[in-house]
C-alpha cells in the first residue's frame, strides 16, 4: 500500500509546561536528522500541528518505507507513528477510502474509531463512528464488535484533511 504521511505520536514531552515547544522543536528536528540520514529522498516535510508530527512523504517503493519505519522507531520521544493516507473532510471519502484500505485484510469483526479536532469536521465522531460502520458493515459483510474486534478502523481528523 502506497501510504502519503506518518503520524507520529510523542510521549512525555507533551506534558511539559512552558518549555514544549522546545521539546516539540527538538523532536522534530530529530525526526529530520534520523529521516536524512537513511532516505532523504523519501520524505518532504515534518510538520507540527496539535498534539502530533505529520511526515509527508513522497512516493516510495515498499522497502523504503520498512527503512524508514526502523529509524523511526530508534528516535527517542516518539511513542508510536501509524502510516496513513490523508484523504478529505467527507464522510464520503471517509466511507471508500475505509473499504479500500480493509479489502485487503482478513477479519470477521471490527470497529470504527474516530478522534475529530473541534474545528476541522463538520461532523461529530459519533456520527462518523455510525455511518462509517455502517456503510462497512453493509459493504463487506463484517461483524460490528466494539469491545473486542479484530480489527479497528481509525479515522483521525484534523483541519488539513483526514488520515
Amino acid at each position: 500500500m502506497k501510504y502519503s504521511h506518518i503520524i507520529c505520536h510523542y510521549s512525555e514531552i507533551g506534558l511539559k509546561g512552558k518549555n514544549r515547544p522546545f521539546f516539540v522543536k527538538t523532536l522534530q528536528k530529530n525526526i529530520r536528522y534520523a529521516v536524512n540520514q537513511s532516505i532523504p529522498e523519501l520524505v518532504k516535510d515534518v510538520e507540527k500541528t496539535h498534539d502530533r508530527l505529520i511526515i509527508s512523504l513522497n512516493e516510495g517503493v515498499k522497502e523504503s518505507y520498512d527503512l524508514l519505519f526502523n529509524r523511526l522507531r530508534e528516535v527517542f520521544g516518539i511513542a508510536y507513528f501509524c502510516p496513513v493516507l490523508m484523504i478529505d473532510n467527507d464522510l464520503d471519502s471517509m466511507k471508500s477510502n475505509a473499504i479500500n484500505i480493509l479489502k485487503n485484510e482478513e477479519f470477521k469483526s471490527f470497529r470504527v474509531t474516530a478522534r475529530m479536532s473541534k474545528s476541522a469536521s463538520p461532523y461529530a465522531k459519533m456520527y462518523v463512528h455510525e455511518h462509517v460502520g455502517l456503510f462497512i458493515q453493509s459493504e463487506m459483510k463484517k461483524n460490528v464488535n466494539l469491545k473486542h474486534p479484530e480489527i479497528t478502523c481509525y479515522i483521525d481528523t484534523i483541519k488539513e484533511g483526514t488520515f
